[in-house]
């Protein structure tokens, strides 16, 4: 009976399934005289469909592209029935692949390209409870007959303990995505806070400033009427892009936000925003050093200058 020991320590030390799943294929095979090529295979409940996870022996490229219905080639069997199967002669596992459709002979015949047909082969579903997870399935390409009924009490014992593996590590990326959905909400918390709170300025300072001009006992001079409105209109405007900047969070975040490209002089854009920063702050003093011999870079120019104003607009440099 082979030694279950190293492929235990494998199932236990190694987390993602992309690394796991070859380390202990390949552990198996060794483990396992007989065997020369493996695979594993799990049940995609989205289109009910097994695909390949893992494998030793095959070319893993075109065996991911193989969708297994259950029932179909000897893993989907293992799947459906839920039982064990030795195939001990080539026809026998000849057989047992006879039901793939067109399509994935194709792809398995490219998957084994280079190795001879499977002179036997053996397949155990992964089942824990009512859970069906998937199958295993091991070939041997030297001489028929080559799997024992012991192999497959081994085989049997190995499949419980890499379902539980495999439970283990979905488990863990669940909880990993539960956490990131977590991390994502508390940071879209924390944006539309820091939004509140900026809006929150210029708006004062649009309802401070009407109010003042609509006041029926005091009388301004033309030109106080006029600074006045001056800065309405200037605090209409950072409202505005605020407003603007969330709403591009939400294309962002969407995956549709577009590029436009052109030829942009960045020394010349960055003038422009430093110049309308220190206009708004004038107690901070800026200074924009470009070499001259800066070239013209391809970039978006509103892109550009919406990253240099959120870099430069900082609460600490106390706007107006």
């Amino acid at each position: 009976m082979p030694d279950t020991f190293e492929i235990a320590k494998i199932l236990v030390t190694e987390h993602e399934l992309d690394v796991m799943l070859p380390r202990f294929l390949s552990c198996l095979i060794d483990e396992l005289e007989p065997a020369d090529a493996g695979s594993v295979w799990l049940h995609d409940p989205v289109d009910d469909r097994l695909v390949a996870k893992g494998a030793q022996g095959y070319d893993f490229a075109p065996l991911q592209q193989i969708r297994l219905a259950p029932g179909e080639a000897m893993a989907g069997k293992a799947f459906q029935n839920r039982q064990a199967r030795l195939y001990p002669t080539p026809e026998a596992a000849a057989e047992g692949m006879a039901d793939l459709t067109p399509e994935h002979q194709e792809l398995f015949r490219q998957a084994t390209a280079g190795l001879k047909l499977p002179l036997s082969a053996v397949c155990v579903p992964l089942a824990s409870g009512q859970t069906t997870l998937g199958a295993l399935s091991l070939l041997s390409l030297r001489q028929p007959s080559s799997f024992e009924p012991e192999d497959m009490t081994f085989l049997e014992h190995v499949a419980d303990l890499i379902t539980v593996a495999i439970q283990t590590a979905q488990l863990r990326e669940e909880l990993d995505a539960v956490q990131a959905l977590s991390e994502a909400n508390r940071l879209k918390a924390e944006v539309v806070s820091t939004l509140a709170h900026e809006m929150r300025t210029p708006l004062t300072s649009i309802k401070g400033y009407s109010s003042a001009l609509l006041m029926d006992d005091v009388t301004f001079s033309p030109e106080t009427q006029r600074e006045f409105l001056q800065i309405i209109d200037e605090e209409c405007d950072v409202l505005q892009d605020l407003i603007h900047d969330l709403l591009e969070s939400s294309i962002i975040e969407a995956g549709l936000l577009r590029l436009e490209l052109q030829p942009v002089r960045l020394p010349l854009l960055a003038e422009g925003v430093t110049s309308d920063m220190a206009r708004r702050a004038p107690q901070h003093r800026f200074f924009v050093d470009f070499p001259s011999s800066f070239p013209i870079v391809d970039a978006d120019p509103d892109r550009v200058t919406q990253i240099l104003r959120n870099l430069l607009d900082k609460p600490g440099l106390e706007l107006p």
